[in-house]
């Protein structure tokens, strides 16, 4: 397969299972497992970028917007104040 073709699904299906073989094999490193995985992930994503590949600005606004989110909920809000004699 050459640097601009892109991956045919033997392809695909021959790294998903070289992965499968090396987790399942006991006597294989940490460091074997993931170059596997590495592999795998290389050849699909040679498909094009995926839904966790977007651009640092983006990621970056998602989390100040947890953040803010966080804050808001965070912040402590004032009870109701009961009368004498009503019921909760």
């Amino acid at each position: 397969m050459s640097v601009d073709q892109l991956p045919t699904r033997a392809d695909l299906d021959a790294a998903t299972a070289t992965t499968a073989a090396v987790m399942a094999d006991p006597a294989v490193g940490l460091a074997d497992r993931y170059l596997a995985a590495e592999a795998e992930e290389a050849a699909y994503a040679r498909l094009g970028p995926g839904p966790c590949d977007r651009p640092w600005d983006e990621v970056t606004a998602g989390r100040q917007a947890m953040r803010h989110l966080h804050l808001v909920r965070a912040e402590p809000q004032a009870e109701p104040e009961l009368e004498p004699g009503a019921e909760i």
